[in-house]
């Protein structure tokens, strides 16, 4: 921001005033957001942000394209719209100059796009400057097709293809309704996980996460989506009521797998909501109960425990104290992690 000149002050304050502030994690929202504040010295709400920053790209091409089409503004945008939705399809990030891109669009279709500044060659392929670009204008082809047709672009027996499901994102937030994302809750719940927490309800979150961990609970499996890793999923239902039910599959599980996988999860917390102290003694119980016959859980336990940053001299010397009882097999882990 101070290389740019922008008042990183102003800038934050802005951005909470338009509800932006969690997306700045990003380095391409970070950047593209600053460069439109320096522009416009005030930030679009989320539903405008994708439009904000297309815009800038075009603006400050000018230079490039002294001839540029001006007034054909719409015909380029749907260019770009079948272009992104074609890539989606095809499960592609870039597409090869004389046998794809030249047999999709013509020679004036193709310069039109590339006066967008959202297109750039690398070497025989062209590709967009950005995957979040053609994510969105593929949402914005798809945002036009009635719900049904949609559903068989980025589904198969209501199972979302892993590539699509950021541009479901962008999808649900171009929407006038909950109609979209109402069907991915009841048939596609992981797809969620990347999106926008605050975009569903905490009651629906936590109904979500519960019914996941309990499907693969059944199975006695563990929990892998290929639309979501264990942190994303974590981080997408951190609750008071999803850490509570955690340390109450910790303390009473009721398979073999139970208690692992709520101690590999509850560590992934980003936070614990005043919940330090219940948490604690949950997982020091778990160390305590596994000690002498699942070295497996008791090592979780104490993994736990360090992520969550819970060692606190008390504790450490309440685990080193129950390690002795055992062959001191874990005294070396805490002993190094010990301060």
């Amino acid at each position: 921001l101070k290389e740019k000149g922008v008042d990183s002050d102003r800038f934050f304050y802005a951005a909470e005033v338009s509800h932006v502030k969690t997306l700045l994690q990003s380095p391409f929202y970070l950047n593209g957001l600053s460069s439109v504040f320096l522009e416009d010295a005030r930030l679009p709400n989320k539903t405008d942000i994708m439009d904000s920053l297309i815009r800038l790209r075009y603006l400050k091409d000018d230079e490039k394209f002294s001839d540029r089409h001006t007034d054909r503004g719409y015909e380029r945008f749907k260019l770009l719209q079948k272009l992104s939705f074609s890539m989606q399809l095809m499960h592609r990030q870039e597409l090869e100059d004389l046998n794809e891109y030249q047999r999709l669009f013509d020679d004036e279709e193709r310069q039109l796009m590339q006066e967008s500044g959202l297109l750039e060659r690398n070497g025989e392929m062209w590709r967009f400057t950005h995957n979040n670009f053609r994510e969105y204008l593929a949402a914005k082809e798809l945002l036009g097709l009635p719900f049904e047709e949609r559903i068989q672009f980025f589904s198969h027996y209501n199972h979302v293809f892993p590539n699509w499901v950021n541009t479901l994102g962008y999808l649900c937030g171009l929407e006038d309704d909950d109609k979209l994302l109402l069907w991915l809750i009841d048939n596609s719940p992981e797809a969620l996980v990347l999106f926008e927490r605050d975009r569903i309800d905490s009651n629906a979150r936590n109904k979500m996460f519960f019914d996941l961990f309990e499907y693969y609970e059944s199975k006695e499996l563990w929990i892998r989506s290929e639309l979501c890793c264990i942190t994303e999923l974590i981080r997408f239902a951190c609750s008071v009521d999803a850490i509570q039910y955690l340390v109450g599959k910790i303390s009473k599980p009721t398979r073999s797998i139970t208690r692992c996988m709520a101690l590999q999860m509850v560590a992934e917390m980003p936070n614990l909501y005043g919940l330090e102290k219940v948490v604690t003694n949950s997982l020091i119980c778990s160390f305590e109960e596994t000690l002498h016959n699942n070295g497996y859980e008791c090592y979780l336990a104490m993994r736990s425990i360090w992520c969550l940053h819970l060692q606190t001299s008390e504790v450490t010397k309440r685990i080193v104290e129950l390690a002795k009882e055992s062959d001191g097999s874990y005294l070396s882990f805490f002993r190094q992690r010990a301060i």
